[in-house]
């Protein structure tokens, strides 16, 4: 996905280089995760959504993969689960028993190309 450099407009409306072949700077990361803290909050108040950290997870994909120029892989948070309350949204799309299980899976499904991906917890 992170084929080309591409600017990225931060909430102040200043602009930040991401080069495809660096990880992402740290402005950007601190956006997306603002943001994904806001669709939760959005998703929360949702009576449709299943989970909250899901909803957002998926609407945070939608918004931002293109911008930043890497797939999210987000680790979120299951609060109606029964037993395995930690999850990967796809690509890898696991369930697990612990946020740690599902980070560890995230970062070894990334691990022969980090650049192209973004890995992001939301609670």
């Amino acid at each position: 996905m992170a084929s080309h450099p591409r600017a990225y407009q931060l909430p102040s409306g200043e602009h930040v280089l991401i080069l495809p072949s660096e990880p992402l700077p740290q402005p950007v990361v601190g956006a997306v995760n603002a943001r994904a803290g806001e669709l939760k909050a959005e998703a929360e108040s949702d009576p449709r959504a299943i989970s909250a950290s899901l909803a957002a997870a998926l609407r945070l994909k939608e918004q931002q993969e293109a911008k930043i120029g890497r797939t999210i892989i987000a680790v979120t948070y299951g609060e109606e689960a029964i037993g395995e309350k930690w999850g990967t949204a796809p690509p890898v799309g696991k369930a697990f028993h612990t946020e740690a299980e599902a980070v560890a899976n995230a970062e070894a499904f990334i691990a022969a190309a980090p650049h192209y991906y973004l890995i992001l917890v939301i609670r």
